[in-house]
């Protein structure tokens, strides 16, 4: 029987005793067993039939790619902790990866986890006792980071987190590359081809899975939008949904998009026409970004992202019951002065006409200096992204003596305006519209 030694190196035998010491502390000061019942309520929550179901099909996918390489001789059994590696990092945690997984991410993943496998966890190892040591360090200060790095008391804490993080990083990248220099027959050996090779291969052979694991994820969470939208008209329900899946087909993310929109349509044969088409003119103007003439106004995909160097963007552009279309941003907030700011455009399906920023407050005016700061800065960055133009006019004034302003600048209206609410809700509306008639 190989020792523990020849299967594991002393890192992974490190993180494995600070694991099990870690799991035996917690479950010890756990009187009322609240662990075990989270435990066990996860346990049930994993093994339910939604998840097991694709998490078997994607484990007998991968087995056949193992088979596959074995066939023709690309598959060695000392690589059977990185296919486990691969399988818990990549093959399962993909699954719940929805609204970020692309090709190109899935091949970056790859091989940013053979790196990992080759230089982090394989390559060099000190003596099992600096190995635990240095885990805990780098898990006490990635924490420490973590916790303080949003809080602006207590950044320098997070600065000195972050710079023993870059310190220990430091030595193990100097510490690899002597070990590269000093053993570099070790380092071509044909164990670090299989290392680099057997995870960047099973990535790559599982893309076509999740190409049709994510489009059945989409198509079933755009039908339960449809079976909501026509709850009461099974017949209806029929339709709607083979007309979308002959208009889509395999595109569905259109098909989700355009679920999600259906209800701002009257549920008749020529206006869920009139939604399919509609939807697949906005994919061609959302794959078609260029600059539209500025009397006009923007191209909605342009200007949803006017404000994403603040971390404010516009995911999706849709369409209203009055036959307005817009779009809403995320929500950028100011914990600290209970306030928050976000975008909106407002428009036609093909064109934007109208840019809105809104700072929502609920303290008195005079206690929000750094919300007021950061709406000043936002409405400026909007006027030089829509415009081409600096803003010199004094919003931060304005504001501040709760004044509200009109004016034209290049053919737009540019305007700053106030609404309160009995709820002790106060608004400020920042808007660029164009004057379209």
């Amino acid at each position: 029987m190989q020792s523990l030694e020849s299967i594991f190196n002393t890192r992974e035998i490190a993180i494995g005793i600070i694991l099990i010491a870690f799991v035996s502390f917690a479950f010890y000061k756990d009187k009322n067993q609240e662990i075990l019942k989270s435990l066990k309520t996860l346990l049930n929550t994993f093994f339910h039939a939604k998840i097991i179901i694709p998490l078997s099909f994607m484990f007998l996918y991968s087995m056949a790619v193992l088979y596959l390489l074995n066939k023709v001789g690309l598959w060695e059994n000392h690589q059977i902790k990185n296919f486990i590696y691969w399988l818990i990092s990549i093959g399962i945690l993909t699954h719940f990866k929805h609204k970020t997984y692309t090709i190109k991410s899935a091949i970056k993943n790859a091989i940013s986890l053979a790196i990992i496998f080759q230089f982090i966890l394989n390559f060099y190892t000190f003596n099992l006792l600096f190995e635990i040591l240095f885990i805990l360090l780098t898990v006490f200060f990635t924490t420490t980071k973590l916790i303080y790095e949003k809080e602006e008391n207590n950044q320098h804490i997070s600065k000195f987190a972050n710079f023993i993080l870059l310190l220990l990083a430091c030595i193990i990248v100097i510490l690899t590359i002597n070990k590269y220099i000093t053993n570099f027959n070790e380092f071509t050996q044909t164990k670090t081809f299989y290392d680099f090779f057997i995870p960047l291969f099973l990535s790559t052979m599982i893309i076509p899975y999740f190409y049709v694991f994510f489009m059945l994820v989409r198509y079933e969470t755009a039908f339960v939008t449809l079976n909501f939208l026509t709850k009461h008209d099974e017949k209806l329900n029929r339709y709607v949904k083979l007309k979308g899946l002959l208009a889509f087909n395999i595109d569905s993310k259109n098909f989700e998009r355009w679920s999600q929109n259906l209800s701002s349509y009257k549920l008749n044969k020529t206006d869920i026409e009139k939604s399919i088409k509609d939807t697949k003119q906005l994919n061609k103007i959302r794959n078609n970004p260029r600059k539209l003439d500025i009397e006009k106004g923007w191209h909605p995909f342009i200007a949803n992202s006017f404000l994403i160097h603040h971390d404010i963007f516009i995911d999706e552009y849709k369409k209203s019951h009055d036959d307005i279309w817009y779009g809403y941003s995320n929500q950028k907030y100011i914990h600290e002065e209970n306030s928050n700011l976000y975008y909106k455009t407002e428009g036609k399906l093909e064109c934007v006409t109208k840019l809105q920023i809104y700072l929502n407050f609920y303290f008195k005016s005079d206690d929000i200096e750094k919300s007021y700061n950061l709406f000043v800065d936002i409405c400026k960055v909007l006027v030089l992204k829509s415009l081409n133009v600096d803003f010199i006019i004094n919003i931060l004034e304005i504001i501040k003596n709760k004044q509200e302003l009109e004016m034209i600048l290049y053919g737009k209206t540019i305007s700053i305006k106030y609404e309160n609410y009995k709820t002790g809700t106060n608004k400020i509306i920042f808007s660029i519209n164009t004057n379209l008639h």
